[in-house]
């Protein structure tokens, strides 16, 4: 090509610098540090004398370089959140030509780089979960947003922690985070720990309060509570507590299963023969303790009895009666419902609200014969007192 005017000349020589350059990001859907910017330019007027095979864009910092036959070209591979410059040369197929201007600064923006996890805690139907936000690719973020696995369940907030909610108390999630600008969302975090959502169980329904049989007279008394589990929130029940004086004070049972033994006052003082006890029940998780349960019935703590005092049983070997007589002894704290006077080898058993007992019987006893009577309470049979 040849300047208006001029005389033509077989003199070839480098296009001129383009003109008219600018540069303009494109951050839209663009991978994190994989920013974009497209360059605009008029050709140069002069091509030295070769036609233009096409032109080289080059940034400044880093000098990235990208190619093409014609305007726009796009430049890709930037930092996310770093301003460049860029100029523009012409080639032909003597070479390439003087850079133009450069352009005016343009920052490359991108998507944001993936969140570092952090940790998910679980609570009631929700989850906590913290993160470390990773850099913005150059724009504002504007959200960041927790997503479950599994049930696909999201939370969203603008810094850490976020919070999921609508999750099922007794399941396991674990939970990944992203973050949103203006070009889109990153890439997921690697996945939390897994946590299970939970709150504290469903109060137990309260059975039947009784004390424990056959506890030996003298020995301190025990208890025995009956209950029905309820609801355990989410998370295995660990304990039970229990209260013997309407809530002031709470022990630890032993067990976790129907019946529990009670071996002493929710204070830790002992159960006292004769006096009446009414337990409040607790189920307690990781989370904490249920309410209360409602009061049980009441009922003494006991012991067998005391074996019969004074007593005797007339007979005579060869006969075919036989009486005790006997005064009662300690009940042992519940009343004595009833006394039995029992033999052998010959055999019998006649029961009795009180002194003597009597039986009358049609075969005459051996010299061997042996006789036994007992006092009867609700936590049972005393010792013999003959």
């Amino acid at each position: 090509m040849k300047l208006p005017g001029s005389i033509a000349s077989s003199k070839r020589d480098k296009p001129n610098a383009p003109t008219s350059v600018s540069a303009t990001n494109v951050g839209t859907g663009r991978a994190y540090n994989d920013g974009r910017v497209d360059v605009t330019f008029t050709p140069p007027v002069y091509d030295g004398g070769e036609a233009i095979t096409g032109y080289i864009v080059t940034s400044t910092p880093g000098s990235i370089t990208a190619t093409g036959t014609a305007s726009p070209i796009s430049v890709t591979g930037l930092a996310s959140g770093t301003s460049y410059t860029f100029t523009v040369s012409a080639i032909n197929s003597v070479g390439t030509g003087t850079p133009s201007s450069a352009t005016s600064a343009v920052t490359a923006t991108t998507i944001p780089q993936a969140p570092t996890i952090g940790t998910a805690t679980g609570a009631n139907t929700t989850a906590s979960v913290t993160f470390t936000a990773g850099a913005t690719g150059g724009a504002a973020v504007s959200t960041f947003t927790a997503t479950s696995t599994p049930s696909s369940i999201t939370g969203s907030a603008a810094s850490s922690p976020i919070s999921v909610t609508g999750l099922t108390n007794g399941t396991g999630y674990t939970f990944t985070v992203t973050a949103t600008n203006t070009n889109g969302t990153s890439l997921a975090s690697a996945a939390s720990n897994s946590t299970i959502p939970a709150t504290v169980p469903v109060a137990p329904t309260i059975g039947t309060l009784s004390p424990t049989a056959n506890v030996a007279y003298g020995s301190t008394p025990t208890m025995s509570i009956t209950f029905t589990a309820n609801g355990d929130g989410g998370a295995t029940i660990t304990s039970y507590k229990y209260s013997t004086n309407g809530g002031t004070t709470y022990a630890t049972a032993s067990g976790t299963t129907s019946p529990l033994t009670l071996t002493t006052q929710s204070t830790g003082s002992a159960f006292v023969a004769g006096t009446s006890y009414s337990v409040l029940l607790k189920a307690v998780n990781v989370k904490g303790d249920s309410s209360a349960s409602s009061a049980s019935n009441s009922t003494n703590a006991c012991t067998v009895p005391q074996a019969p005092q004074s007593a005797s049983v007339s007979w005579t070997p060869g006969g075919t009666t036989a009486t005790a007589t006997f005064t009662a002894g300690n009940s042992g704290g519940s009343a004595i419902t009833s006394y039995v006077f029992t033999g052998f080898p010959i055999s019998f058993s006649v029961t009795g609200a009180s002194s003597p007992l009597t039986f009358n019987g049609l075969t005459p006893f051996p010299s061997n014969q042996t006789f036994s009577l007992y006092a009867i309470n609700a936590c049972g049979q005393s010792q013999s007192g003959v």
